[in-house]
């Protein structure tokens, strides 16, 4: 998964817990809650951004780490037999910033066909990290480690869900069966320290194409992430709770 967009593996969570009319949890921060009397849609799509903004120092009392600024596990990311950018590129200490600024434009929950969709925007992500890199970008050779800094900019992310439900102990929960995320950005930018300038004007010249080859490997790992964060989330909240009539 690529770390710039792993930040919205803490989302799902986040967006469930914005429909529940009722507390499940106790919050150490005040989030606004939507209340099973209004249109769900509609009061998640008026507090989304707000509830994302108060939970960017993150919750531990729902298991929530912070979002801004987020710190993740490494990676290694192979794309040795792509056309453009030939590497395996290993980042560790990672950190995105940006999270909090973080827009849910559209929310859309079909219970007929038991189908949900978020849209997100967010202006500007940066991300700083260790890396360790073997391989070629255009046939010239790169190797070496140092540290890296990545950007994204405007990006605009879709969550699409279909859902079932499931019983246990004769309460009805929901489980995640297909997820898929997509994502766009309108600039992505990559440097790296110690690679040289050549390394870096290749970098900066061809980012659409780098972007492009990389964009798939981000939206197959990040839909697979979430499906398992959703499921893990949804264990807990029994169906009723999430859609009382």
């Amino acid at each position: 998964m690529h770390p710039i967009m792993m930040f919205v593996s803490n989302l799902p969570l986040l967006v469930m817990l914005l429909g529940v009319p009722s507390a499940v949890y106790t919050f150490s921060v005040q989030v606004p809650r939507c209340s099973s009397q209004v249109d769900v849609d509609k009061c998640i799509e008026s507090i989304g951004t707000q509830a994302i903004r108060a939970l960017a120092e993150g919750d531990l009392a729902v298991d929530i780490p912070p979002l801004d600024p987020l710190v993740l596990p490494g990676f290694t990311l192979d794309n040795t037999n792509g056309s453009l950018f030939k590497v395996k590129i290993k980042l560790s200490q990672i950190v995105v910033s940006g999270i909090r600024e973080t827009k849910l434009t559209k929310s859309l929950t079909d219970k007929s066909s038991k189908h949900i969709e978020w849209e997100l925007e967010t202006p500007l992500l940066e991300t700083d990290a260790s890396y360790f890199i073997t391989g070629s970008l255009k046939e010239v050779p790169v190797t070496g480690h140092g540290l890296a800094h990545i950007t994204r900019e405007n990006v605009k992310s879709k969550i699409a869900i279909d859902y079932d439900k499931v019983t246990r102990d004769g309460v009805q929960f929901l489980t995640v069966d297909n997820l898929n995320f997509t994502y766009t950005n309108t600039k992505y930018s990559l440097t790296l320290n110690n690679a040289g300038d050549e390394v870096n004007n290749i970098l900066k010249a061809n980012w659409e194409e780098i972007d492009k080859e990389l964009i798939p490997f981000d939206q197959r790992g990040i839909s697979a992430f979430l499906k398992a964060a959703f499921n893990k989330a949804l264990e807990l909240i029994p169906y009723d709770t999430l859609f009382l009539p």
